[in-house]
């Protein structure tokens, strides 16, 4: 079964700033997904969610239809979710490893 890693209506804060508004993601088991967009677009606080760095302020992060969040970058690992950032000239990747239809 394949595994799907969603997340709609990610909104992110930081010191009254918005970071994120309305972070939208689908990511199938063994995609390989690209965010880009213009400085400022909240590419980079998406993937930190995503990948546990940080918590949302509110919207909802889901895999396979249930909601999760993650504590720490340690726990998104344990479920296979990660990043790779700084590859040029794609920023952000964001990553769910196949073998996830496994677990």
């Amino acid at each position: 079964m394949a595994q799907n890693l969603t997340s709609s209506g990610l909104v992110k804060h930081f010191a009254g700033v918005t970071a994120l508004s309305d972070g939208n993601l689908i990511a199938k088991s063994g995609e390989v997904v690209a965010l880009m967009g213009a400085n400022g677009s909240g590419k980079s606080t998406l993937c930190k969610i995503v990948t546990g760095v940080v918590a949302p302020d509110g919207g909802q992060l889901r895999l396979n239809g249930s909601t999760i969040s993650f504590s720490s970058p340690q726990e998104a690992l344990i479920w296979h979710c990660g990043s790779v950032s700084g590859i040029k000239p794609y920023p952000i990747i964001v990553y769910i490893k196949k073998h996830l239809a496994d677990s």
